[in-house]
């Protein structure tokens, strides 16, 4: 390696590096932007040969589930250029991953990932070289190395394996020109070199008007220049993507769209800087100091004012069912004002729903509750008894009573607003999303809930993370009290968690889900009101809900997920976080008589304490018990749940 060239790698390395604290400390530089991820090589293994613009199969599997666990969402680019051509905003953390010059190795060792994690991908490919043997005639490495290294490190695709890629529907491939040469101040060849390998894409794969991505693809250097934009164009592909390392801006055309190129360093953290905004600076400043200067082509930018809330236009299929489950315990009073919000929903003719109500073995009247309903209103309404205790097993049974294949899930404490379901089926069809969360509002007035420091409304279940569409992030989770989920979900990762007997099983499958490559997105639209009666105002509730409630749940998942001595560093940080930061804040609300401050900080370090006993049981079960009354000894020892498997049941 060049001293010039490690200069340069290190100082990529340091600047993404940066980039990543600046994402984790600052957040997004911008929340109308998306980011496209570039790929070339993906090989078992560096060790021996390090070939250059490659990524190891296990650090590719990293950077795709640290993203994920990040919040990032994964879409085709398809839709991408879909909702550019709709004038519909890109919601925030969405990416989309692309491979340039169609190395078989994308085959081999990425493909198998991206269908575990259910992660869509475009390859951009060299027609000219499918079905090859021998090494890409431009990959300089392939050829030094095709006669000591396996044939996956340096062949191209084959046809059969494109075959088999776009027969299973999360890949793409468009074309990367037919040659791969360098095409600057050759426009006529560059024509003509796209124009054969849209013409072998068509007769070989059945693809019409591709997607395209410029070779090589640095506007700055020359080899995008606005008039090799326009001979794209006017060849009939449908984007024509560079390598300008930024994100894009809602509203460019993608004509002018750049891509990130990630690098065998790259993690999750560093990928998350790109993506955020704070990395396209370095390039930028590099190609000022080092490269030729070519001024940015003038971009397509659409009128400001982007719908924040699209339609979904009507359709003359067959309408959809939705299963609306409600899980039921000794709630008769509040069940019926639920359900009454329930057989009011606005359908707009666009899908149907039934009702599945499951008593969870309660001694109140829920079952007459549910039998006048029946008689009462014409929309179909399902009583279920379920005497295994537990809102876990409650939602499973309801599971498999549904008959729809997207399953809502309802608390019977809740009232639902008209528009409720057909606002999340509609986020569901708008960002083709298998999973969506809603918001939540107290019943309380609203002058009421001002009155309330904003952590205690969190406490009172109240939920608004924006007012646009937007991927759950962190350790932030729907509820459900408020989603909607494809029983396509419940086929591949299972049902809830049935040994979660007092709380989280929820979060639990929504965690699993994630892992599995499902996007979870927020809706502000779908909207909810929690009912909150007085005593749920009352700190002795609200200390107590904190202490066994929060932090023990969140324990109870990180020791299931993260294990005893990951857990156990996480509870010695918060404990010092409480101590040095809300011990200290809630003291001085107390001098100042900020009675709703210094409640909301003292309701966090219960949160932390629960959470650092939760740990500590764990290791010391039988101290924890004598340290604690019987009524705190409500957790099971983590590690030790799987969720239960599908049963389908006949609806009697």
């Amino acid at each position: 390696m060049s001293l010039f060239r490690g200069v340069k790698e290190g100082l990529l390395v340091l600047a993404s590096a940066v980039a990543g604290l600046c994402n984790r400390l600052l957040g997004n530089r911008a929340s109308d932007t998306f980011s496209i991820l570039m790929y070339h090589r993906v090989v078992a293994s560096r060790k021996q040969f390090k070939p250059d613009i490659s990524v190891e199969a296990e650090v590719f599997r990293k950077q795709l589930s640290g993203l994920l666990e990040m919040g990032y969402v994964f879409w085709p680019l398809d839709k991408l250029i879909d909702f550019y051509n709709r004038e519909i905003q890109v919601p925030p953390k969405v990416l989309a991953i692309t491979f340039d010059d169609g190395f078989m190795g994308v085959y081999s060792y990425a493909w198998p990932i991206l269908k575990e994690l259910n992660i869509p991908a475009t390859i951009f490919i060299n027609t000219a070289y499918l079905d090859n043997n021998g090494a890409i005639p431009f990959d300089q490495w392939g050829k030094k190395h095709q006669d000591s290294v396996p044939e996956k490190m340096y062949r191209h695709l084959t046809t059969k394996q494109c075959m088999e890629m776009l027969g299973h529907g999360l890949i793409s491939i468009g074309s990367h020109t037919h040659s791969h040469q360098d095409f600057r101040h050759r426009l006529e060849l560059f024509k003509e070199d796209l124009q054969l390998s849209i013409d072998y894409l068509n007769a070989k794969l059945g693809i019409k008007d591709p997607l395209f991505a410029f070779p090589y693809g640095n506007p700055r250097l020359g080899f995008a220049t606005p008039e090799d934009i326009e001979a794209a164009k006017n060849q009939g592909v449908n984007c024509a993507l560079n390598t300008l390392a930024e994100p894009v801006t809602n509203g460019i055309s993608p004509f002018h769209w750049g891509r990130f190129n990630v690098f065998y360093w790259d993690s999750a953290f560093t990928l998350g800087g790109k993506a955020g905004g704070w990395y396209s600076f370095f390039p930028r400043l590099w190609g000022r100091l080092f490269g030729k200067q070519i001024p940015n082509p003038t971009c397509n930018i659409l009128p400001e004012g982007f719908q924040k809330k699209p339609t979904i236009p009507h359709s003359d299929n067959i309408p959809e069912l939705i299963s609306i489950i409600i899980p039921s315990y000794n709630r008769a009073s509040h069940l019926a004002h639920a359900l009454e919000s329930l057989v009011e929903q606005l359908t707009d003719n666009r899908f149907d729903y039934e009702l599945v109500i499951v008593d969870n073995n309660s001694t109140d009247n829920t079952k007459e509750i549910v039998m006048q309903m029946q008689q009462k209103y014409p929309i179909p309404i399902h009583y279920r008894l379920e005497t295994v205790q537990g809102d876990g097993a409650a939602r499973n049974r309801g599971i498999n009573e549904a008959r729809g294949n997207w399953l809502a899930f309802f608390d019977d404490d809740q009232i639902a607003a008209p528009t409720w379901l057909s606002e999340l089926w509609q986020a569901a069809k708008l960002l083709d999303s298998r999973i969506i969360g809603g918001r939540v509002k107290t019943d309380l007035p609203v002058e009421e809930m001002q009155k309330h420091h904003p952590y205690i409304r969190m406490s009172l279940r109240e939920i608004k993370l924006s007012d646009y569409y937007h991927p759950y992030f962190g350790n932030i989770f729907p509820g459900c009290g408020n989603a909607l989920v494809h029983r396509i979900v419940f086929d591949k990762i299972g049902l809830f968690d049935t040994g979660m007997t007092v709380g989280g099983s929820d979060y639990d499958f929504f965690i699993r889900a994630r892992k599995h490559g499902f996007a979870l997105w927020f809706s502000p639209f779908a909207l909810i009101y929690h009912h909150t009666p007085s005593e749920r105002l009352e700190p002795a509730f609200l200390k107590r809900e904190a202490f066994i409630g929060g932090g023990p749940v969140m324990a109870n998942l990180d020791l299931k997920y993260k294990g005893f001595w990951k857990t156990t560093l996480l509870a010695t940080a918060r404990g010092m976080k409480g101590i040095l930061y809300h011990l200290p804040l809630g003291i001085g609300a107390l001098i100042i008589g900020h009675k709703s401050m210094a409640l909301a900080h003292q309701l966090r370090l219960l949160r932390i304490t629960g959470y650092v006993w939760r740990t500590f049981f764990e290791q010391f079960p039988q101290l924890g018990r004598r340290l604690l009354p019987d009524r705190f000894m409500v957790f099971p020892r983590a590690g030790s749940h799987s969720p239960p498997k599908k049963q389908k049941i006949d609806i009697q």
